[in-house]
């Protein structure tokens, strides 16, 4: 199946050309996306923090001391 399709693509110099533009015309579609709105992108978070959240999950029962240890 993978020699069937791109057998001709290899062999016939238009219809590798004609593949290639369109895959280059369905990335320039995708670029599109972003600024006509049709995709929401996040790439920031909202606030710019200076701080760093730990989170650490002991075992049910765990003393405070215990816990200080784990952070240290």
């Amino acid at each position: 199946m993978y020699e069937k399709i791109l057998g001709p693509l290899l062999d016939d110099r238009r219809k590798r050309r004609k593949v290639l533009g369109g895959v280059v015309v369905l990335l320039v579609l995708a670029s599109l996306l972003v600024p006509l709105k049709a995709v929401t992108v996040k790439m920031l978070p909202f606030d710019n923090k200076s701080e760093l959240q730990v989170i650490i999950d002991m075992p049910q029962g765990s003393t405070l001391e215990q816990t200080a240890a784990a952070v240290r």
